[in-house]
Order: C-alpha cells, then structure tokens, then sequence
C-alpha cells in the first residue's frame, strides 16, 4: 500500500506544481478545440490545509500518515495556499483551469506546446528528477483530473483513481524499486526476488480493478484473480500487515508494467 500512495503522492506533487506555476505565469488563453479522443486517465484529489495549525490532509490520509511514506508539501505552496479559501486545477483533455475561490483564473491550452511549458517549470520549482516528457505525454495528453485544496479542519475526500496508463516499475536483482524513473527508496525482501529469479520473471503486467487482479508474465496470461475486501482485512489484521485504508484500494483501477533484473517493458494496458 506504500508503494500505491508513494505513487499517487508523486503525481499529487506535479499538480500541486502545476497550480503554482500557472498562477505565478498568469498564462490565460483561448481554449482549444475539443479533443477527439475522450479522456483515459481520472484523478480526484481533495485535500485540506489548516493555516492555523499548518496540517493538511490528502486525499483522506492525515499528515502523520503521509509523513510515514514521504510525502510532505513544499512551503512554496502551503505559502500560496494560506491566501486562498481555495484553490480548484480541473484538466479535461482539453484545457488546464485554475480556479481561485471558485472564480476562474487562469485557463491553459492542454496542447503538446502548452505540456512542454509546464513540464519545464515542474522541473524549475520541484526537486525531484527531470519528468521523462514521453512518458508525462502518455499520462497526461488524455487525462480527466481534478484537484482540489480547501482551507478546513476536517479530512479531505477519499481519492479516486481510474488510470489506464500503465506504470512503469523497474526492479533491479537487489529490490530496488524505481517508478517511472524515480527512486522509491522501496526495496522488495530477498524472499520476493528470489521467487522472480527461480520463476525466471523478466518482465509482468499487473492490472488491479476494483478487487480483480490480472498478471501477464513473461508475455502469458495468468488466471484472473477476485480479491475481496472483508477477507483482506481479516488477512490485514491476522498478519499485522497494515495496508491502510482499503476501502479507496477496491474503488481504484491502475495498473504496473513491471521490468526486472534489466528486462524489457511491454506494451500492455489496462482496462477497458
């Protein structure tokens, strides 16, 4: 489940971003022409800051629980947040909007031109590694998001996540795990490597929707597999295993095209 939050608070953190550096570029256009194609990727995102106390909360986990798998938020935005009662990005597959209060405020073309600039100055304000732009297109050229940050006391809404883009996960034959090129700093038990090597695993997909989980290794097609909720957290429980808030897990589609000890990503997607 860290890995899953480490993830989602990845791409949380380019949104986030993304507000920032729209609004300090003030960059109001003209909206494009409607997309052919409909939108592939949905996120919703709440979260909630209290100015007085400083805390947030994202997506329904508090702060010590983000803490716990590494998410924290740049000053730089909680400083532009305190100004705001709140602040709305929406990407349609068409525009970026940035709503301040609920009054409009800024509006971006979501063009290839308009992506390239924003990219940059991800890259400019975030201190993580230079986004890999192909695979930014992959996610965001057709992308249904919406993020909002609210003043409140209260926890924000749980996430929602209906991704079809597959994630590109690099395990290396010591564990390391890198998503999209970054650093996890998670690292799989020589357990789970050793059970890669002996089945001589180079690459798998892994696609979850909804409790049904569906594996591609090495180009075959395993069974489907129904997970359920109630059974899982007896598991959870029983093994002290600590998986968090379930409930967002079995509303959620996403999916991993995992690479390991050097092997080669696939093509293959999921869902519908």
């Amino acid at each position: 489940m860290n890995k899953f939050l480490k993830i989602l608070f990845s791409l949380l953190a380019i949104l986030m971003i993304s507000i920032f550096a729209v609004i300090q570029e003030a960059k109001v256009v003209t909206a494009a022409p409607p997309a052919q194609a409909g939108p592939v990727n949905q996120l919703f995102v709440d979260a909630t800051y209290n100015p007085q106390t400083k805390a947030y909360s994202i997506g329904g986990f508090t702060q010590e629980q983000l803490k716990q798998v590494g998410v924290t938020l740049p000053d730089q935005v909680l400083t532009l947040l305190g100004n705001f009662k709140q602040v709305t990005l929406k990407i349609n597959g068409t525009t970026l909007d940035v709503l301040a209060d609920e009054a409009k405020l800024a509006t971006l073309n979501w063009d290839k031109a308009s992506r390239t600039w924003l990219y940059g100055m991800i890259d400019n304000f975030s201190q993580m590694a230079p986004l890999d732009q192909q695979r930014a297109e992959l996610w965001l050229e057709k992308a249904d998001i919406q993020l909002v940050v609210r003043q409140s006391t209260e926890i924000s809404k749980p996430l929602v996540v209906d991704l079809k883009t597959v994630l590109n996960v690099d395990v290396d034959k010591t564990g390391e795990v890198k998503v999209e090129g970054f650093d996890t700093g998670s690292k799989l038990p020589a357990q789970v490597t050793g059970l890669l090597d002996a089945a001589k695993v180079q690459n798998m997909t892994v696609c979850w929707s909804k409790g049904v989980l569906k594996n591609i290794v090495n180009g075959a097609e395993i069974p489907a597999l129904t997970l359920y909720q109630e059974g899982v957290s007896v598991v959870d429980k029983a093994f002290g295993l600590k998986l968090g808030d379930l409930g967002q897990l079995f509303q959620s589609q996403l999916g991993a095209s995992v690479a390991y000890g050097g092997g080669m990503h696939t093509d293959s997607q999921c869902g519908n």
